[in-house]
């Protein structure tokens, strides 16, 4: 207890030392080993394990509060699985290291099934470890006949954007199977819950005001039929939702 005590005395001296001395300090403090990084707190971490963000940053046993940390982490950044990262110290011998990873947000078909994110960029994730359950993002079909072409970059891009969006409507995510661009625009959406399927058409840009109308009305529809589920909802048309009966194929 007595050494610790010590150490942060030091430690408030030093720092003490550096607002006086200015900025030649630090490289000096890099060396001292009463601020060796022996601890490390992580945050934000769902996909990536400690071990792989001390490695990728180039953490080593060495390592000190008082080194550079912007080395550390643009490593950190340039892995695909992180979108932001920083790291920040807490004395005497403590570093935080804070990352925003990359979130799936639908599967493509490759032909396998590749996690992207929202802005459509492709994430290094193993299905056999990870639970995915995330909707897959089609090209889309021309007449009812599903396209053999992958999207262009643009158009994966404006899907994950689309899915991100309706990821944030919870309880409707939980049933979205398949998310589509629509044949005149917009997107379709697959959803199903209790053994039924409703495809929801949708326009540009997605809105959440919308699906929970849509959704309002879907509950309504099954409340005055015995529970009879719609074919479709369509909410492309400002403040409207058509509910179809029929086949929609």
């Amino acid at each position: 207890m007595t050494k610790l005590l010590l150490r942060v005395a030091a430690a408030a001296v030093l720092l003490v030392l550096l607002t006086l001395v200015g900025r030649e300090v630090p490289a000096a403090l890099a060396k001292v080993s009463t601020f060796r990084a022996t601890d490390h707190e992580f945050h934000g971490l769902r996909f990536l394990t400690d071990e792989t963000v001390l490695r990728t940053a180039g953490i080593g046993p060495e390592a000190n509060l008082w080194d550079d940390p912007s080395a550390w982490e643009q490593r950190l950044q340039a892995h695909p699985l992180v979108r932001t990262a920083s790291v920040g110290r807490r004395f005497p011998n403590t570093l935080t290291i804070t990352v925003e990873e990359r979130t799936p947000v639908g599967l493509v078909p490759r032909p396998t099934l590749e996690p992207v994110d929202r802005e459509g960029r492709a994430l290094p994730l193993d299905p056999s470890r990870f639970p995915l359950d995330y909707p897959i993002l089609r090209p889309g079909s021309v007449d009812g006949v599903e396209r053999e072409e992958e999207f262009s970059a643009v158009q994966l891009r404006e899907l994950a954007a689309a899915a991100e969006t309706i990821r944030q409507e919870s309880d409707f995510w939980s049933g979205v199977s398949e998310v589509r661009p629509g044949p005149h625009g917009g997107f379709e959406v697959q959803w199903g819950a209790d053994g039924a399927l409703v495809l929801f058409r949708m326009a540009k840009p997605v809105e959440l005001r919308r699906i929970r109308e849509g959704m309002a009305a879907l509950k309504d529809a099954r409340e005055r039929t015995e529970d009879r589920w719609p074919r479709s909802v369509d909410l492309r048309f400002a403040n409207l939702v058509i509910l179809g009966w029929e086949d929609t194929a």
